[in-house]
C-alpha cells in the first residue's frame, strides 16, 4: 500500500541509512545508538554485509617512494639499506645481492650486521604484488679499509680560553688512546683536557638505603700528565673499559683548553703533537700498541664581521685573519670560500678577488705562501653581489696542499690614468685606487714596488698583485687595500704601480 510505504520509510532511514554502510569496513567497534539498532547491526555484521557494501579499492602496481642508497661502512660495523613503496594490495619485498635472492630478506629494510669485505657489492630490492613488480636500481655497499691510526689537532680556537680539539682516526679495536701536545709557554698556560668520550671506570653513587654502589662506565678513563707543563709539554691517556670501543673512522676524543698568558698573542701558540711526556698510542695489534701518525697542525682562518657594501667599488668586503699557530712554517695555504649562494634576483654571488680554484675543494680560494709560526695575515675578501643588497654569508676552509699561483705575463705596458690614496670606513687603514682602460679579451696585472726605480728595473722588490683583471672594454677602478691582492697594506706615497697586459 502506498500509505504504508510512506509511513515506514522514515523509520528505516533512521535505523539503517544507506550511507552508513559505505565506510563500514569493520564491525568493531559498533557505532553508538539505541540497543535495538546495535542488535540489528550485529546481525548484519555476522552476515558480512559491510564487506559487501564497502567501496572496493582498485589494484595498483607497486611504486617506489624512497629508494636504497649507497652505503659506506668499516669492517665489523652494521650496514642498512631501506626502501619505501606503495601499491594495492600491499607489496612484498625481496632483497638481492649481486642479483641473487637473500634468504629471509623480505622486509622493507635490510640490515647486515658485522660486515666483512665479503659483503661488498651491489644490492637491490624487488617490490611486488599480484599486479606486477618493480626493482630498485642497484646500489653499492662499500667496505672501507680500516684506518692505520692517526692523531690530529682540529681548528684551533684562539679567543677566550684558547682551545685545541684533538681527533683520532680509529680502527675500532683500540683499548686506549694516548697523546702529547707541545705549546709555547710564553703564550699559553694551565693546560687541561676535556674529554668528548663517555666517562669510564667505576662511578660511585648512593642508593635509596644510603649505601654506596659502584656502576661501571663504560667509557674512557682519562689521566692527565702535567709533569712537564713548565717545558710546554702536556700528556693525556685515555684507557677504555672492556665493553667500550671507538667506532672506526675519525672521532673527536676531546679538547685541550689553555689559559692565555697576559699580554700574549694567541696565534703564537707554538702547537704541535709530540711523543713527550706521553707516547701517542693507538690500535692494539697482536698484543702490542702501535705508534700512530702525528698530523701537523695547520693554519686557520678567523673571519671578521659580516661583509659590508663599499660604495667606492660596489663590492661587499670582509676582513679575515689567517694565522699559523704551529711551530712550522706553512709553505702554502689555500683559503677556500663556500656558502656564497644567490642574491634576491636569483643570481650568483662571486668571490671577486679569488686567486684560484682550490685544488682540494674546487671552490674559489685565496693562496698565500710562507706563513711563519705565530704569524697572522689580514686579508680583505671582496664579493660581487648583482643586486647590491643581499649580504653574503661566506664560510672559510683551510688546506695546506696545492700549488702557488704564477701569473703568465707579457711586456705590454699600459698607462695608469689615475692613482689616488684614500681612507674610508670600508678601508680604515688606507688604500690606493688605480684607474686604467681595458679591452675585451685581455687580462691585466697590476705590479707594485716601493720605488719608481724598483718598478722600472723589475727589481726583486717589485711584485705582481693577484688576481688578474679581466678586460671588459671599459675603464676599471682597482683598489689596493693590502692582502690578499698585495702582500701588505699600502702607505701614502710609498708604493708605485704599473699595469701590464696579457692575452
Amino acid at each position: 500500500m502506498p500509505g504504508t510505504k510512506g509511513r515506514n520509510h522514515p523509520v528505516v532511514s533512521t535505523l539503517l541509512p544507506f550511507d552508513f554502510f559505505r565506510p563500514m569496513n569493520s564491525c568493531h567497534p559498533l557505532p553508538a545508538g539505541p540497543a535495538f539498532r546495535r542488535l540489528f547491526l550485529t546481525i548484519l555484521c555476522a552476515w558480512g554485509l559491510p564487506a559487501l557494501l564497502a567501496t572496493p579499492i582498485p589494484d595498483a602496481l607497486p611504486e617506489l617512494t624512497a629508494s636504497p642508497t649507497t652505503t659506506l661502512v668499516y669492517p665489523g660495523q652494521a650496514a642498512t639499506f631501506a626502501v619505501a613503496a606503495k601499491g594495492t594490495p600491499a607489496p612484498a619485498y625481496q632483497w638481492q645481492f649481486s642479483g641473487t635472492n637473500l634468504p629471509s630478506a623480505t622486509a622493507p629494510s635490510l640490515v647486515l650486521p658485522n660486515v666483512t669485505t665479503n659483503n661488498a657489492g651491489l644490492y637491490q630490492v624487488i617490490v611486488s604484488n599480484r599486479v606486477g613488480s618493480v626493482t630498485s636500481a642497484p646500489v653499492s655497499l662499500v667496505v672501507l679499509a680500516l684506518p692505520t691510526g692517526s692523531l690530529a689537532v682540529g681548528h684551533y680556537i684562539p679567543t677566550g680560553n684558547p682551545q685545541v680539539p684533538v681527533f683520532y682516526e680509529a680502527r675500532g679495536n683500540e683499548t686506549e688512546v694516548d697523546f702529547s701536545i707541545a705549546f709555547n709557554v710564553l703564550t699559553l698556560k694551565n693546560p687541561r683536557f676535556v674529554s668528548s668520550l663517555p666517562p669510564g671506570g667505576a662511578i660511585v653513587i648512593p642508593d635509596r638505603k644510603a649505601r654506596l654502589l659502584e656502576v661501571a662506565g663504560p667509557g674512557a678513563r682519562v689521566t692527565e700528565n702535567t709533569s712537564r707543563t713548565a717545558d710546554g709539554l702536556f700528556g693525556v691517556s685515555m684507557a677504555f673499559d672492556p665493553t667500550f670501543r671507538l667506532d672506526p673512522g675519525n672521532t673527536q676524543v676531546g679538547t685541550v683548553v689553555f689559559d692565555l698568558v697576559d699580554g700574549a698573542k694567541p696565534m703564537a701558540a707554538g702547537l704541535s703533537l709530540t711523543n713527550t711526556p706521553v707516547a701517542p698510542v693507538g690500535p692494539l695489534i697482536d698484543g702490542t700498541h702501535a705508534i700512530v701518525t702525528l698530523q701537523p697542525v695547520g693554519a686557520l682562518v678567523v673571519p671578521g664581521p659580516l661583509p659590508t657594501l663599499d660604495f667606492q667599488s660596489g663590492l661587499f668586503v670582509q676582513r679575515i685573519s689567517v694565522g699559523n699557530p704551529s711551530v712550522s712554517t706553512q709553505a702554502l695555504v689555500q683559503i677556500s670560500v663556500a656558502g656564497l649562494g644567490l642574491d634576491s634576483l636569483g643570481l650568483a654571488t662571486t668571490l671577486w678577488n679569488a686567486h684560484a680554484t682550490s685544488s682540494v675543494t674546487t671552490l674559489p680560494a685565496f693562496v698565500i705562501s710562507k706563513l711563519a709560526p705565530g704569524e697572522t695575515r689580514d686579508l680583505l675578501a671582496e664579493f660581487y653581489v648583482p643586486d647590491l643588497v643581499t649580504v653574503p654569508t661566506p664560510s672559510y676552509g683551510v688546506d695546506t696542499v696545492g700549488t702557488a699561483v704564477v701569473p703568465t705575463l707579457s711586456t705590454g705596458l699600459l698607462a695608469v690614468d689615475r692613482a689616488l690614496y684614500f681612507a674610508n670606513p670600508s678601508y680604515p687603514d688606507g688604500a690606493f685606487l688605480i684607474e686604467f682602460p681595458t679591452e675585451v679579451g685581455r687580462k691585466y696585472y697590476v705590479q707594485y714596488a716601493p720605488t719608481v726605480k724598483d718598478l722600472n728595473s723589475a727589481a726583486a722588490t717589485m711584485k705582481t698583485a693577484l688576481p688578474s683583471i679581466q678586460g671588459t672594454g671599459s675603464r676599471v677602478q682597482w683598489i689596493d687595500a693590502g692582502p690578499p691582492k698585495t702582500d701588505s697594506l699600502p702607505a701614502n706615497g710609498t708604493r708605485f704601480y704599473r699595469v701590464i697586459t696579457s692575452l
